[in-house]
């Protein structure tokens, strides 16, 4: 018995998420869904971290508003983007329950459902405990194990989850008691309220006399049955977890309503209301949805992923990765909503062993799918901004490029120097103070940027501005990344050091300035999303051609064969209008090719 106990309490300890400790709920004020986001430091993204450390309020110069100015809005970092009317406040042995369209089911940490909503709404939703869960279903309470499987009946009125006393609150007849793992009511129904039964002196005499027999029941092996139970469901929930992808795939049937797209489940039930123009499936039970001419991501369950904002979503199977491109600036999520790296990019490649070439200001280098930038392209960025800088280029221009520079790396020191003395030449002296604040409190030692601090305190009329500085001394590693940069890029592109056959060649990267980068940039955009049509061309063209042979069939023996219904018609069309979607991003990209003599 001290066996079985053991391996039970292995078991539960393996299934407890690393991520449930960052984990918490919380509302969204613009759409008032649940999601969770990273409560601690520790467990964010470095994007997040970088971001954090520049909060004016981290800083200690001010909070508020102007947090905004340095996080660009991202104020939380959403593990899971808000997509349910309610949830557990935090997960519970690697769980937590969540109500969607009226329905309580179980997600894990990457919001893949281990059980599907099937149970109704109740009062308080929470993970598992001792590897059980309280639930609701046709109007009474019961436990169930991780595989959704009842374990103890539904019988009650209400009900909590386990405590680590082994007892549980349940009620009956409108008056509350207790009961053991073996379900057992150990505390009748008599106490109208439950402090009274579990904390109220003299009153609560039968709980604790309940809980002492519980701790002796439990080392003599009396729930030996019920642990069994939970423990093979723990292990086969674990096995789900572990096995990746978003679970099995689900058919969806998508149906035009007056005019609008709808999503249904094989029950019938609807999963996504008609208010999209166009609704597109994709692997991993992903739906591509568009409303408003805008694209954003759904899944098979109905939940919004990222709600419809951008101008274009693909989505990398491959990687499971989501990148969403919003004016021709990319970022990339995970398939829980989650955002990596938020759209800061002009460009990037499919993922190969986990990492893309991507780009900003044509510049090249690497990016992975923690949305971790390499290869020094922030550096090789900023230096050409700071050439453009130099160049007297419009203002407009420059503090665009370093605003982007910032997006991809908020705690960039050097950029938010250049644009405090920006803005302070503009007579914006507030900000610009700021800036310089928040640049040398992130590189104290820096003396320049020192130095254009002390002067601005000094001297508000007459200023001398050192812009440059330090910069160059970013050169040097610039330079010594160059080399490297190619080779990494070809290696993870191809498998070996070689050069042939990439979308870029030697002389593309690392060159700083002038059309080879940017041609290979754009190129390699055209290319990537020529890619994407040929493949829903290729797979639609195979739907138009199966349904045309049907329909032929049906007129040589309409009795025997049904020809095309109105919903492959539909299916068709949607492909159809996501290819006119990457079409449009193609020709927009050659007309900028040809503009650089690209083409």
């Amino acid at each position: 018995m001290r066996t079985l106990l053991l391996i039970f309490f292995i078991i539960a300890a393996a299934h407890v998420s690393a991520d449930d400790k960052f984990t918490v709920a919380k509302k969204d004020s613009e759409t008032g869904l649940w999601g969770y986001v990273n409560k601690e430091e520790s467990g964010r993204t470095l994007w997040f971290q970088r971001a954090k450390r520049v909060s004016f309020g981290t800083l200690g110069i001010g909070g508020g508003s102007k947090n905004e100015l340095l996080t660009h809005g991202y104020e939380d970092e959403w593990v899971i983007s808000p997509q349910y009317e309610d949830v557990a406040k935090e997960f519970s042995e690697g769980l937590a329950a969540v109500q969607l369209h009226g329905k309580v089911g179980y997600i894990d940490t990457l919001n893949r459902f281990v059980i599907e909503p099937k149970f109704e709404s109740m009062k308080n939703l929470d993970g598992f405990s001792l590897g059980l869960a309280a639930v609701k279903i046709n109007g009474k309470y019961g436990f169930i194990d991780k595989n959704g499987a009842f374990v103890i009946k539904p019988i009650y009125e209400y009900a909590e989850n386990f405590r680590d006393n082994k007892l549980a609150t349940v009620k009956q007849d409108g008056k509350f008691g207790a009961i053991n793992l073996n379900g057992e009511l150990v505390v009748p129904c008599k106490f109208p309220l439950e402090e009274a039964m579990t904390s109220v002196p003299f009153s609560n005499k039968p709980y604790r006399e309940a809980k002492e027999q519980a701790a002796k029941d439990y080392a003599a092996g009396k729930y030996a049955r019920t642990l069994d139970i939970t423990t093979k469901a723990a292990a086969e929930a674990d096995a789900k977890i572990n096995g990746g992808g978003n679970g099995e795939t689900r058919k969806i049937t998508v149906k035009d309503e007056n005019g609008l797209k709808s999503a249904y489940a094989d029950d019938g039930s609807c999963v996504l209301s008609p208010i999209y123009d166009d609704i597109v499936p994709e692997d991993d039970n992903l739906l591509m949805i568009a409303q408003n001419g805008k694209w954003g991501v759904a899944d098979a369950f109905g939940r919004i992923i990222i709600p419809a904002k951008y101008d274009i979503i693909t989505y990398d199977d491959g990687a499971s990765m989501i990148v969403a491109d919003t004016g021709g600036r990319i970022g990339l999520y995970r398939t829980s909503g989650m955002m990596v790296l938020p759209p800061c990019l002009d460009g990037i490649d499919e993922f190969v062993d986990g990492k893309a070439i991507a780009y900003i200001n044509y510049e090249s280098g690497l990016v992975d799918t923690n949305g971790e930038l390499t290869d020094s392209i922030v550096e090789k960025a900023f230096l050409k901004a700071v050439k453009m800088d130099e160049s007297n280029a419009p203002r407009h221009e420059v503090t665009s490029l370093y605003n982007q520079i910032l997006l991809a790396c908020p705690d960039f020191a050097m950029a938010h120097n250049n644009i405090g003395i920006m803005d302070i030449e503009a007579e914006d002296y507030k900000e610009g103070m700021n800036r310089l604040k928040v640049a040398h409190k992130l590189e104290p030692e820096n003396t320049e940027i020192a130095a254009n601090l002390k002067q601005a305190k000094k001297d508000r009329n007459q200023r001398r501005w050192n812009r440059i500085g330090s910069a160059l001394e970013v050169a040097a590693v610039v330079v010594g990344v160059a080399t490297t940069a190619y080779t990494t890029v070809e290696t993870i592109k191809h498998g070996s050091s070689g050069g042939g056959g990439g979308s870029m060649g030697a002389g593309d990267i690392g060159s700083g300035s002038g059309g080879g980068s940017s041609c290979a940039q754009i190129l390699s955009e055209i290319s990537r999303y020529e890619n994407k049509l040929a493949k829903e061309a290729k797979s639609t063209g195979g739907k138009a051609a199966h349904e045309a042979g049907k329909n032929a069939a049906h007129r040589i023996a309409p009795d025997m064969v049904d020809g095309s219904t109105a919903m492959d018609l539909r299916v068709i069309n949607s492909g159809k209008s996501l290819m006119r979607t990457y079409q449009k991003r193609i020709d927009e990209l050659k007309r900028r090719a040809r503009k650089k003599g690209c083409l």
